[in-house]
């Protein structure tokens, strides 16, 4: 559990510096449910799955 929320704050700073250093939008949601598909997978349980997507949102409607 403790790892999965590593994970979460890790796919986070990734997220945010792909936000910082890339202005399309698809790509953006494209890599994000990347991202939550690998940390789901290893972590098997879905708390993660409302995570990178608010947040993709989050910074769509900030862009």
């Amino acid at each position: 559990m403790i790892f999965c929320e590593f994970l979460e704050h890790i796919s986070l700073l990734i997220l945010s510096a792909l936000f910082i250093f890339a202005n399309d939008v698809l790509m953006e949601t494209f890599v994000t449910l990347i991202i939550w598909v690998v940390v789901s997978y290893i972590c098997q349980y879905d708390d993660i799955f409302p995570l990178p997507l608010s947040f993709n949102a989050t910074i769509i409607r900030t862009h």
